[in-house]
């Protein structure tokens, strides 16, 4: 390691390492024969130092080395992108494992629930009294209960969580409230799809404005919803 620091004082102008360089990997992983490349770590008495040096690497024997920051990692730290332990996600190259669910995504793609107006719906009975929507095996479906006409509000639930129809959503095929709950965590989601001109009596938004927000609340409650009404500070006329 004497020569690293020699290597780096005499080819790299303006750096003067400290301290004594040292392996990154154990003695044991390095005669095993399995290891192609090394990393070695080195100090430098500035923060300038040592960002220059990883800005313009290090020549060390004749070799342009690139050169990263070093995070000490706690064997106990878990990957955010493998869900395995020992290493950061910004230096994973191991195939995507979801925290949550354990599926082959990033946890960051995990989606607890999916909001969706003007969904794509078939008829579940001949009296098209029952809709269902495109199946899929992470999530369960919450559609509005509304005789025969056409629901066009939709939630995709991932089936890890606890929902259910919550007691003030209206009987609407453009609204559905629901109560999501994940052990003591708990929020109320409202989705609705707004047809009509929003100053109509019989608006979604009128009925949402008059009728529902006015009711108890949890106090999480997110609302969203196709609002197809334009506001007066975007771009007026």
């Amino acid at each position: 390691m004497d020569l690293v620091l020699e290597e780096i004082k005499t080819f790299n102008k303006g750096l003067e390492p400290i301290g004594q360089p040292y392996w990154a990997t154990s003695k044991e992983k390095r005669d095993s024969g399995l290891q192609r490349a090394g990393s070695v770590v080195v100090a430098f008495p500035t923060e300038a130092q040592a960002n220059r040096a990883i800005k313009n690497r290090l020549l060390i024997a004749g070799i342009s080395a690139k050169v990263v920051k070093y995070h000490t990692i706690s064997s106990t730290a878990q990957c955010t992108r493998c869900a395995g332990y020992g290493h950061l996600d910004s230096i994973c190259k191991k195939e995507p494992k979801c925290l949550l669910c354990g599926e082959g995504h990033v946890t960051e793609n995990h989606f607890c629930s999916i909001l969706i107006q003007e969904p794509w719906v078939i008829a579940r009975d001949s009296n098209n009294r029952k809709y269902r929507s495109i199946i899929h095996s992470s999530y369960y479906q919450i559609l509005p209960n509304y005789g025969t006409l056409r629901p066009r509000t939709l939630f995709y639930i991932a089936r890890e969580l606890q929902a259910s129809l919550a007691s003030n959503s209206p009987s609407d095929p453009d609204c559905l409230i629901i109560d999501l709950s994940l052990g003591a965590l708990k929020m109320q989601l409202i989705n609705f799809y707004n047809a009509v001109h929003p100053e109509d009596p019989n608006s979604i938004l009128t009925i949402l404005r008059e009728d529902i927000l006015p009711t108890t609340l949890l106090d999480s409650t997110l609302l969203l919803g196709d609002f197809n009404t334009h506001y007066p500070w975007w771009d007026p006329l």
